[in-house]
This record gives C-alpha cells, structure tokens and sequence, in this order.
C-alpha cells in the first residue's frame, strides 16, 4: 500500500528471497546427503531443523500465492508504471508500426489522466510528445509505417503537413504536431485506455495462472521436506531429536516473539470509516499480539534458566506460559477472520481523505494546492476505489492470521519439549541435576 519505494519493488524482494531459500535448501540437501550416508548425527540434527524453518517459510508463501491473488492483482494495477512490471508490459502491450514501445508511453496512461483532466487529454499531449521525439524541422519526410498506423485514410495529408512545415520554424512545426495528434485521436480514438486496459487483462490472468502454479509447487516441496524430515527422525532416533530440541528451547521462540510484536504494531487500519464495534475488536487483536510477544519474552528467559538448571518448577511456569500464549493465538486467528469479513469501505466524501492519509500508492492530488489545474478541479486520489482498499485490508488481516498459525509451530514444539523434559525430570529426588 504505502507509496515508498519498498512498495515498488516488493516482487523484486520477493523472488531474491525465495532465490535464497532455494540456495539454501539446496545447500542443507547436499549436507542432509552427505551427513546421512556418513552418519553424522550432528549435521543431521543441523540438516533437520533448517529443513523445518525452511518448510514453514514454504508453507506460508504457498497459502498466500493461492490466497492473495486478487490483492497483488489490485498491487499490479496501481504499480503499472513501475520498473517492477516493466517486464510484464513489455510482452502483453500492444504494439505498433508507429510506436513500437507502447509499455513506455501508451501503456502507461495514469488511471485518472493526471496531471490532465482526462485519459484522454493525456493520451493527446503523449502523442504530441512522442512526434516531437520522433521528428526534429529539418526532417522534410516522415515515414510511412508510422503514418499508416494511425491515419490510414489521411496518409497523404499527414505528409503533406510534415512536408509543409519541415522547413519552417519549431513554432509551426509544434501547431502541426498539434493538429496531426487531433487527427489520430480522431481516426484511432482514446487508444491509451485500450491499450493498458487490454494489456492488464493479459496479465491478469497470467500472474493468477503463475500464482497457482507458484503455489501449488511451494505447498509440494512443504509435503517433500515434511517426508525428508521424517526420515531423518527415523535415522537418527526420537531421543536424539528431543534432546535437540531442548538445547534450542529458547532461542526457536525468537521467531513467534519478532512477528507477534512486528504484526501488532505494524498492522494498522484507518478506523475512521468502520464501526465501533470494528475499532474495538481491532484494537483487541492488537493487544492480543503484543500480548503474545511479551508473554513469549518472559516465557523464553524462564525456558532458558529451566533448560538449563533442570528446574521442575520453572518448567512447569514456562509449559503454562507456552498453554496460555496457543489459547490466545487460536483466538487472534479466529478474531482475525471475523474482522476481514467484517472490513468493509464505501466510495463517500471521507474515503478520499482516509485514501490520502495512508498515503496508498499512486494517490495524487492530496495537497490542496495541487488540486487546481486551470479552471478543473482534480478530486483526491481518484485512483483508487473503495473495495480495492477493502481488500487490502482483509490481504492485511489474513496475513496476521497466517503469521500466527506459523509461529504456532515454533510454540508446539517447545510445549512438547517442555513435556518431555518435565516426564524425564518427574523421578527425580532433587530439583538438580
């Protein structure tokens, strides 16, 4: 959403990080290879639980390329201008004899015509602005492709014209630009808007199939590691796999304390548009997950003084911190569903400040001076529609139910850790060892 340019280049960041995960997963195979035929249980154990954090990373790219079709659609459709689809444009724009590269000038036709009153009036001043590039008032002929592609009928008036003024003044030549960009909206029509319109269309459909497959692929390789995993449990012995996860019993929780503090404070919605009912429930989700990075903190440092002097008490502390902080992910879960069915946003009179004050992308005319071109006055941020930044909103929502569902894994495995530690430790006579 926000119009930094993080923002911008998200896909890029997106398919760096998951070139690195597959480096990394195809570094740790080699080691889980060479660590079984030699069997190493160390490198095993290493091998065992960065398969783990890579599967989960899988697991939520994968639900969210089949679940976030229609939010990256909405990304897309406002970032259309962007490098970042600059390769997207370049297959699906329309081309032309008389302009080749329509993704840099027709395809990119602003939603809104900014900074002219219509689509197009702009389409109007890029043609004037395209000729310009393409002939200087010394040419005395203009080529016929270029020519045909827009005036067909008035071929030889548009030499004429070019002819007639390739050897006067720029100022005669700019008039008869003028006139011979009327003409082509005139035969060819606002083709701007159609150009981009039909080009988005393409790729529509060809991000949602690259998604699915996307998708589909993550969740496979999660099913392969998940069997890789437990082979090398099989290998190496459940006693060994538990004293393991001991040793980590603390520092594995850093993951659920990071992304519960980061989605409470980060995730954040303009409330001035939804219910109360919304804004009370919202702030309750807020306060659930900073809750459940503070409750996870002490509950990470009373893992660790219990790992490490054996102390039954502290253990059980820390196995009831660990119930209490699952209770209440399964509530943030459920809570945030009910909020993303909830979340709605109508096209009134204040949407247009809610649009400028989260500073959506691609959001002109917030200033109040900018407003005014001529006698036309420009709405605020008339890009944007008031379902698309519904559905940001519920893309939002969701993602912070995913990220707890993850961070559950990381809580399970140190209950059951708990568990097994508090069983070993239960015969004892001394609370020691």
């Amino acid at each position: 959403q926000n119009s930094s340019d993080t923002a911008a280049t998200a896909p890029y960041h997106t398919s760096i990080a998951l070139a690195v995960l597959s480096a990394v997963q195809a570094a740790t195979a080699l080691m889980g290879a060479v660590s079984a035929s030699k069997i190493r249980l160390h490198f095993l154990m290493w091998y065992f639980w960065i398969q783990f954090l890579v599967m989960l990373a899988m697991l939520l790219y994968g639900i969210s390329a089949l679940q976030f079709k229609l939010p990256f659609q909405i990304y897309m459709k406002h970032h259309w201008a962007d490098k970042s689809v600059n390769e997207i444009r370049k297959h699906y724009c329309q081309k032309d004899s008389c302009n080749e590269k329509t993704y840099e000038t027709k395809c990119v036709v602003p939603l809104s015509g900014f900074p002219y009153e219509t689509t197009k009036d702009w389409c109007k001043y890029e043609c004037i602005e395209r000729v310009t590039n393409h002939f200087s008032p010394s040419n005395d002929t203009i080529c016929e492709d270029q020519c045909k592609a827009s005036l067909e009928k008035d071929f030889n008036e548009c030499v004429d014209i070019v002819e007639q003024c390739a050897n006067s003044d720029s100022v005669c030549f700019e008039a008869e630009i003028k006139e011979y960009c009327d003409k082509e909206l005139q035969v060819v029509g606002n083709d701007c808007e159609t150009i981009r319109e039909n080009a988005f269309n393409k790729a529509k459909l060809a991000v949602s199939k690259a998604m699915n497959i996307g998708g589909a692929v993550a969740l496979l390789s999660v099913a392969e590691m998940l069997i890789a995993m437990v082979l090398t449990v099989r290998l190496v012995t459940i006693p060994i796999v538990m004293k393991s996860l001991q040793s980590f019993i603390s520092y594995i929780m850093i993951v659920p304390i990071v992304s519960s503090i980061l989605v409470g404070t980060k995730v954040e919605l303009d409330n001035d548009a939804l219910s109360d009912s919304f804004k009370d429930k919202f702030s309750i989700l807020n306060n659930l997950h900073i809750s459940c990075g503070a409750i996870l903190s002490v509950c990470a440092l009373v893992g660790f003084i219990a790992n490490s002097m054996r102390y039954r008490r502290l253990l059980q502390i820390y196995i009831f911190g660990l119930s209490v902080v699952l209770f209440l992910y399964a509530v943030i879960v459920i809570l945030s569903f009910v909020l993303s069915s909830e979340v709605s946003y109508t096209k009134t009179a204040n949407f247009d400040q809610i649009a400028c004050d989260q500073k959506l992308y691609d959001c002109c005319c917030c200033d109040p001076e900018e407003n005014y071109f001529g006698s036309y006055k420009y709405p605020s941020c008339p890009e944007w529609e008031a379902n698309e930044f519904g559905t940001l909103s519920k893309a939002l929502l969701i993602i912070g139910a995913l990220t707890t569902i993850v961070s559950s894994f990381f809580v399970l495995c140190s209950l059951v850790a708990s568990f097994v530690m508090q069983n070993n430790l239960k015969g004892y006579r001394c609370a020691y060892v």
